[in-house]
Parts: structure tokens; sequence; C-alpha cells
């Protein structure tokens, strides 16, 4: 017997052991993953800042003139590239990360081409050629880019960094717990030994004693455990349920117990809507562990979905022969959420980062434009002499050039100052009749040139608004300029208000082009263009909308788009309050 109770003493000793050292391993496991995307993530806050480096020692450079500044640029060069190297051999083991290197080493490229450009132009050219290098602000748009880049990537290592750190937290507590469940156990045996070599009868009381105590324990631990587990027996019928499996399958104890699994714990695919095989049940089937599929959903007793995961494992008895199943499972609700949200927000950044790069390319382009006929005009002067018709044409022909390129600044910075909330209306009591004459007036030699027809349809009674008369008449003469410029030559445009309520409606409509439908919201916005060869060949930056919206809101009005589709003709109604 004394010899039986040391060998039993000495494998639990040995399991122990084991068990300690598995933990241990899994622990260091862990605890290297997390340490390496900590290392990953330093990585890439350190490419930014080489990079950050570069452009100090760049602009030490441009400043003074003085070569020792190019120190800690040319370093950062070489230091970039080896951090690159680096960052890239440390995520070999993430495919996703490793689909953004070519894009990194582009934009990293083209930003150091950038600065080297700059330093070129102030070597070669003087400070003033690489101030204008400088003031064109590829520069910027090119380290913006890379750090949303960085930020994305950043982001990506982020989570994998909670992960890892909740997968360390588990495997902690996990260890913790069977440590202490072991430590317990092998102490029950090793009292139950003297009490059986000591008194037999007092040995079956002791034994009943620690057996109700190690299922209270077990009971009390998995209460106590943050996820959900239910319990089976062999057949799959259920044998437990903890307070979290409860609260999620909706399902009580008592009615549960000896129902089988697939009534209480019923999944489908989040997205074809199709019963997904329960994991519990494979368990039980091959004596493996398994894990829950992506996108699954669990339909509680109350017919209320939520998105799960975990896993299922086999619970076997001494001689390895599976007598039932544990089913672990959580809540992954916020994950997803969080998850979708950050997947539409990069769309977004997507899209506007795209919107943003076609606008300056119109922008260029526009203001490009005139400087070829103001550069001809010039030379014209030169040869023109004393020919008072030439003088007043090319004069003329450069008064237009410039007044375009100022309005095209304007607009710009109106939108600018309204955004940054610098643009202060001076409101006064206005008649609205005379604020929209003024604004066809000023687009008249547009209409006329196009052979359009505009008609006025006012109220006989004049309207009086509190409202700033040039910005109101900005709002209008934008709408008009625009039914004008995308109508085709001969067609009409028509100017209408009409009191409703205690608003005052002004519609701007035409017989042009018109809108899609898709498009009609999209109108307005900064960097939004329905149709990029049209706006080309009629000219203009296509903010104009987007100041027309911004004014109108800022008198406390609104702005919305009508048309039929393409070629059908647009309307614009303008609604603001009465004084």
């Amino acid at each position: 017997m004394l010899a039986a109770g040391g060998g039993i003493c000495a494998l639990l000793i040995g399991l122990n052991v084991q068990l300690m050292f598995s933990n241990t391993r899994q622990l260091h496991e862990h605890s290297a993953w997390v340490a390496h995307t900590h290392a990953v993530i330093g990585g890439i806050q350190s490419i930014l800042s080489l990079m950050k480096d570069a452009e100090t020692g760049q602009r030490g450079y441009l400043i003074t003139g003085d070569p020792r500044y190019l120190e800690p640029y040319d370093a950062s060069i070489v230091a970039i590239n080896e951090k690159v190297g680096e960052v890239a051999k440390l995520t070999a083991d993430n495919p996703s990360q490793q689909a953004r290197f070519p894009e990194l080493k582009d934009r990293i490229a083209k930003r150091l081409a950038l600065l080297a450009g700059n330093i070129e132009a102030r070597r070669d050219r003087g400070l003033e050629a690489a101030r204008q290098n400088v003031l064109s602000g590829l520069g910027k748009a090119e380290m913006d880019a890379l750090r949303a880049l960085t930020a994305e990537m950043t982001r990506d290592e982020e989570r994998l960094l909670e992960e890892r750190s909740g997968e360390a937290q588990r495997s902690y507590r996990w260890a913790l717990a069977t440590g202490v469940l072991a430590g317990v156990a092998a102490l029950v045996v090793v009292i139950a030994l003297v009490v059986v070599l000591q008194r037999h009868y007092v040995a079956r009381s002791r034994a009943a004693a620690v057996i109700y105590n190690q299922r209270e324990l077990l009971r009390v631990t998995l209460a106590s455990i943050g996820d959900a587990i239910v319990t089976t027996d062999v057949h799959g019928r259920v044998t437990y349920l903890n307070v979290i499996a409860e609260a999620l399958t909706g399902w009580k104890q008592a009615d549960a117990a000896g129902i089988p699994l697939e009534r209480v714990f019923n999944i489908v695919n989040e997205d074809t809507r199709r019963v997904v095989e329960n994991p519990a049940m494979r368990a039980l089937r091959e004596g493996i562990i398994v894990g829950l599929a992506n996108h699954t959903v669990l339909i509680a007793r109350d017919g209320s979905e939520r998105p799960i995961d975990d896993s299922a494992s086999p619970i076997r008895d001494e001689s390895g022969e599976i007598v039932g199943c544990v089913l672990v499972f959580r809540d992954v609700t916020e994950r997803r959420d969080a998850e979708r949200q950050i997947r539409v927000r990069v769309e977004q950044l997507a899209e506007g980062d795209r919107r943003k790069d076609e606008f300056l390319a119109t922008l260029a382009h526009e203001l490009r434009n005139p400087l070829a006929p103001l550069s001809n005009a010039m030379a014209i002067l030169k040869r023109a002499g004393n020919d008072a018709a030439v003088l007043a044409r090319t004069r003329e022909m450069m008064e237009r050039q410039l007044h375009q390129m100022v309005r095209l600044i304007d607009d710009l910075l109106d939108v600018s100052r309204i955004s940054r909330g610098k643009l202060d209306l001076r409101v006064e009591r206005v008649e609205l009749g005379s604020v929209i004459r003024q604004a066809v007036e000023t687009c008249k030699p547009m209409a006329e040139a196009a052979r359009h027809e505009v008609t006025l349809a006012l109220p006989e009674q004049p309207i009086e608004l509190e409202a700033d008369p040039v910005r109101l008449a900005q709002v209008f003469s934008n709408l008009v300029s625009n039914a004008c410029k995308f109508t085709p030559p001969g067609g009409h445009v028509r100017i209408a208000a009409a009191l409703q309520g205690d608003e005052v409606s002004v519609t701007v409509s035409d017989d042009g082009i018109g809108i899609p439908q898709d498009k009609l919201d999209e109108v307005f916005d900064m960097f939004a263009q329905i149709d990029h060869s049209l706006e080309r060949s009629h000219g203009g930056l296509g903010i104009g909308l987007t100041l027309v919206r911004k004014l109108v809101g800022m008198h406390g009005g609104s702005v919305v788009a009508h048309s039929d589709g393409p070629g059908q003709g647009s309307l614009f109604s303008v609604r603001l309050p009465l004084g």
C-alpha cells in the first residue's frame, strides 16, 4: 500500500513538472510573440522617425546652404534602407504586412527623391528654386501618404499585439489555474494515503469529501471564467452551462440539462445563413480540439443573434476514453463592429485621398492654363509697338486670363476660410430680387457667348432677408454660371423664387447635360467631380458647388440638386429662412 501510494505521489509530481514545463514553454512563446510585435511597431516608427530626420537635415541645408546639415540627411538615408529591410524580415510571417512593403518602399523612394531634388535645386539654383519646390506641396503629400501607410501598418501590429497579449494573459491564467488544481490534487492524494494507512474506515469518508471538494472547485472555477462554457456527455447531451453560457444561449442549466447540444448551441454562418457543424460534435467524433469557423453566429433561445468564436475539446477519463466535451465560446460583437468600422474608415480615407489627388491635378491644370496666353501676350506687347488695336486686344486677353486666375484662387481661399471658421458674414437687410439680378448680370457675358436664353421669375412683392449680399450673390452667380457652363449652346437657364411658409425657395434650372442619380449628393463634395473631361473642357476646379453649400449653410439654409439623369438637365434648389 505504501509503495502504491509512493508511486502515485511520484506520478503526480511528474505530471506537475510536465504541466509546469508545458505552461512555462507556452508562456515563453506568447511573450516572445508579444516582444516580436513590439519590435515590429518600433521598427515602423523608426522608419517614420528616420524620414523626419532626413527632412530635418534637408531643411537645414535649404535654409543655410551649409553642407554639414546634410550629414543627418545622408545618415538617415542609409539607416532607412537598413530599417526597412529589418522590418521586412520581422514581418515575414505576416502576409498582409508583406503586401504593403512594395508601396512602403515606393513611398520612401518618392519622398527621398523629392528631398534630393530640393537639395539639388538649392545647390544648383539657389534658395528660391528650392523654396518653390517645397511650396509645390508634393513633398508634404508624399509624407502624408507615408504617414498614413505606416499608421495603417502600426494599427495592424497593435491589433496583433492586443491579440497576442490576450493569448499571453490566457496562458498565464491557465497556468495558474492548472498549477493550483494540480497542487491541490497532489495534496489531497497525499492526505488520503496517510488517512488510508491510519484508518481504513476514515479513508472512505475523507475520499468522498475530497471528491466533493474537487467537484465544487471545478464548478466554481467554470462558473467564474469570463468565457461561456458548456459541457456535454459522450452522446452530446448538455451536462453543464456556466452563467455566461446561460446569458448568451438564453438557456438555464435546469432547462438545458440532458438536451442535445445542437438545440442549446444553435449556430449558423453569418454570410450564408446555413447551419454550421457543431464543433463539439466533431470533437467527440474525432477526439481533437476544434475551433469555430469565422463568421459564426449564435442564435439564442429568444431568436437574438451575436457573433462568436473559440473552440471545443474532448474530455477524456484516466484511460484516455472520451467521456464528454467542453465547449468554450465568447461574444465578439464589439470586435466585429470595431473591425467593420476600421474597414469603412480605411475605405473612406482611400476615397478621400483619391479625390484629393484628382482635385490637385485639376488645380494644377487650371492654374497653368492662363500662363501660356499671358506669356504669348507679353511677346506680342514687345513686338506691337504703337499699334493701339493690338495693344487693346492683348490687354483685354490678359485681363480675362488674370480674372480667371483670381477667381480660382478666390474660390479656394473662400472654401479654406469657411472650413477653418475664418469667414464672417456681413449680415444686413437685403432684397432678394436685387441680389439675384446682380448674380445674373455677372454671368451675362457667359450666357450671351453661349447664346443661352436666361429667364427670371420673381414675386411681385419684394422679399427681404437678413443676409450678406455679397456672399448671397456669390451663391446664385455660381449656380447660374454652372448652368450656363454645362448647357449646350442655345440652351435655356431659368431662375425662379417663391415664398414657402417662413422660407423662400430659389431654383436655378437648365436643360443641359444633367447629373446621374447616384451622383446627386456627391456634386457638393469638395473633391468630387462627376465627369473630369467635362470639368477640364469647361474650366474650373469643381469647388463652386462646395462653396455654394457652405455659404448657404452659414445663412441657415439648405441646397439640394435634382436631375432626371444624363441629358435631362439639372435643377438646384436653395432654401433660405426669412428675416
